[in-house]
């Protein structure tokens, strides 16, 4: 039990990590103005005005968060459903988001199937490469 919390807590902390990476990428290409973060009305004018590669950034940031944050914490743990619990995680982080201000409706799918996207393949890959680790100590 404690390999499978120590995995999901690493999981989250590298899905937070690829999302901020892969943003910070995104706000190379796509700089945010000024708002007042606290003006929940210029915030939602910045986010109806932003262009379409801005929220494609977004996207694959979720898709990033729940690649490297699933994959992390499905082989920390040891277990395949590790990845998809961390995938619900940036879900549940992207519909909040989606929900705070306006966005388009694609981006609002997008939310829920980014991260699964990303969680499936992190799943995927870490049963490969959990199924070797058991055939090797065996």
């Amino acid at each position: 039990m404690a390999r499978l919390i120590g995995g999901v807590l690493a999981g989250i902390v590298v899905a937070v990590a690829a999302i901020f990476a892969v943003a910070l990428a995104g706000h190379q290409f796509y700089p945010l103005r000024e708002a007042g973060l606290g003006d929940s009305e210029a915030v939602a004018a910045l986010v109806a005005s932003l262009p379409l590669g801005a929220f494609l950034f977004v996207a694959a940031a979720w898709t990033a968060g729940g690649f490297a944050g699933g994959l992390t914490a499905a082989l920390l743990s040891g277990r395949v459903g590790a990845a998809w619990l961390i995938g619900a995680l940036v879900a549940a982080l992207g519909i909040a988001n989606v929900f705070l201000y306006p966005h388009p409706e694609w981006m609002q799918v997008s939310a829920v199937i980014a991260p699964a996207v990303g969680a499936l393949v992190a799943g995927h890959i870490a049963r490969g490469r959990l199924a070797a680790r058991a055939a090797a100590a065996a």
